[in-house]
């Protein structure tokens, strides 16, 4: 996942034609115009949410940045909790997400 969405080399050029960049951070390109839609909120969570402490998701700003509408940003987000990248809790009637760090995987 890592890969698809710009953290792999600091100039790397995709190879295919992925549109337009969508969303930068720190001057790299994290999102592309034609990525679907939970690869965006995933790059978007990587950069705002945190491991330690569940945050709420402005989910009409959120959609605005990534360019998509409000439902696929809270469809993606319900993906991301059901695939184990993030973990939604509840707190005074709102969602909290919170990300999980996944470290690649391997036995010493």
């Amino acid at each position: 996942m890592a890969e698809r969405i710009g953290i792999r080399l600091e100039k790397e050029i995709p190879e295919k034609d992925l549109g337009k960049p969508v969303f930068k951070y720190r001057g790299h390109v994290l999102v592309w115009e034609k990525d679907p839609a939970h690869i965006k909120v995933y790059a978007w969570a990587t950069v705002n949410l945190f491991p330690g402490r569940p945050l709420a998701v402005d989910i009409n700003s959120t959609a605005r940045l990534l360019e998509l509408p409000p439902r696929e940003v809270r469809e993606s987000l319900a993906r991301l909790v059901r695939d184990g990248d993030l973990v939604r809790t509840m707190e005074r009637g709102r969602n909290l997400y919170r990300i999980i760090i996944q470290y690649g995987g391997g036995t010493n």
